[in-house]
This record gives C-alpha cells, structure tokens and sequence, in this order.
C-alpha cells in the first residue's frame, strides 16, 4: 500500500464492493420493508442487515467515501457520484440521525477545500432548505432549532438529542460514585453495567467507563495522531496526497464528533474497519506503522 495504485485500488475496491448492499436495500426498499420496521413512528430502512444502526452507519460511510471520490485527481469521478447519491438515498430511509451528521461534515468540508466561499455558502443553505422541508427531518432535527432559539424543549434541556445530556449526567454520576479506583482504571468490559444499565450514547464516557481514564487518553491520541498525518497531508505536492489528506481528515473530524453523540461506533466492527482502513492511508507513505 506504500504506492499511489495500491491505495487507489483499496479505496475504488471499498466503493465497488460496497455498491453490493446498496443495490440490496433499494431493493427491499421497493419492496417496501420499511412499512414493517417502525421505530420512534418513523418506517425504518434495514436492507439486508439485521441490525438498523449498521445499516445505516455503512451507508453513512459510503456516502462519504462516494463524495470524496467524486473529487479523486485520478479521473472515474462518476463512480464516486453514483455511489454517494445511491447511498445516500438508501440512509435518508434510515433516518438515523449520526449517520446524517457524519455524512454533512465530510460533505460541506470536502466542498469547502475545492470551491469557493460563494459556492459552499450557496450549497449549505439549499441543503438546509431542502432538508427542513421533509417534516419528518424537522422532527428528528427539531433539538437544533431549539438549541438555536434557546427555547428548551418541553421535558428540559436534558431532552436534547434523545436524552442524550440526561444519560450522560446519570451515567458519569453512577460511575464517579464507584470511587476513584474505578474512575482511574475503568470498571473492565461491560464492568458499568453493574452501576448503569443503559447506554451513554457517547464513546468517550464508554471507553473511560471501561477502561479508565488512561484508556480514553490513548484513544483520543490515536484520533489526534490520524488528524495530524491527514493535515500533514495537505501540504503535499502530489494531488493524490493532497486529496488522501482532506478526505481522510474529514472523515475523522467526523468520527470524532460524531463518537461525542452516539456510542455506536465503536460496536459497529464493519463501519469502524473501514474508517480505519482509510486513515491507515495517511501513514503508509510516511513509513509508519
């Protein structure tokens, strides 16, 4: 993988393999499977996964993956383009609200690094008009205007993002209630689950909880060490590198956020596999493990 066709070859070899599942839950979809799998009110897109959240964090990735092939220097752009728009068709059915945020960062991001200011402005407010206008997006994403109007929704603050800030404070409290032991070393796998019996709907909370303060410090130094060789990138004089470092560095900007919002990630083996496949990318060249 130290040579440019080898890492061409892994990226286009994801995105075609990846083609394969789209194509199957177009076609559950016209088959109408949603009808069958409600969940919050809204019909939910599975396809051939038996799981809605892996379903809906692969097309995540491949949507991104298809957006920044679509900018790939080395030409066979169009693939890139049927990819994201199929894959994105397939997770708005889905309506799986990380997935969405993951694919917008590295969206906006990788249109903000090739055109200018005008473009991106232009392409982010049409976006934003055209996703509120689908009433079921206004209700999923309905937090966000009420973050923007400091209007706090019926059940509080804490209702925001499904709870999320009233799991994270119950969570964090049981857990700092165990002693400073188990605040430093983590209570082992699955360990919290004898204090708290759902999940945190963050990473960061779910690695500390596992394994202590030092496991979250080494995990965070392994997302900073990826964003670091990706922006390394970025001052490279061959397009391929150039381009390897901005998609690599959105997608990561992405990851980490989005592992600030969901606890998803890290559970879901397909999804992370191919994200760290990607940053693999930034180090290879550099002769680093």
């Amino acid at each position: 993988l130290a040579s440019r066709k080898w890492q061409n070859r892994l990226v286009l070899g994801i995105l075609v393999v990846g083609l394969f599942p789209i194509m199957v839950s177009i076609f559950y979809w016209f088959a109408g499977q949603p009808a069958n799998n409600m969940l919050h009110g809204y019909p939910r897109l599975i396809g051939g996964y038996t799981n809605l959240h892996t379903h809906g964090l692969v097309m995540a990735f491949l949507t991104a993956l298809g957006v920044g092939w679509s900018f790939n220097p080395n030409g066979q752009r169009w693939l890139g383009v049927l990819g994201a728009v199929l894959a994105a068709l397939v997770l708005y059915f889905t309506y799986i609200r990380v997935g969405l945020i993951f694919v917008g960062v590295v969206t906006l991001g990788m249109i903000g690094f090739r055109t200018r200011r005008a473009v991106f402005a232009g392409v982010m407010i049409a976006g934003t008009i055209a996703f509120f206008l689908n009433p079921v997006f206004r209700d999923r994403f309905s937090d966000i205007w009420a973050i923007l109007t400091f209007s706090p929704p019926d059940w509080g603050w804490d209702s925001i993002g499904s709870f999320r800030g009233e799991l994270w404070r119950e969570s964090f409290s049981a857990f700092r209630a165990q002693g400073p032991p188990t605040v430093m070393f983590g209570a082992g796998m699955e360990g919290y689950r004898t204090f708290y019996h759902h999940d945190p709907h963050n990473v960061y909370l779910l690695i500390w909880y596992h394994l202590g303060i030092y496991g979250l410090l080494i995990y965070l130094w392994i997302q900073f060490s990826v964003l670091q060789a990706a922006w390394r990138k970025l001052r490279s004089h061959v397009a391929w590198d150039r381009w390897v470092g901005q998609l690599v560095l959105l997608i990561m900007v992405a990851y980490v956020l989005c592992n600030a919002l969901s606890d998803t990630f890290v559970a879901r083996t397909t999804f992370s596999w191919l994200v760290w496949a990607l940053a693999g990318l930034v180090f290879v060249r550099e002769g680093k493990p």
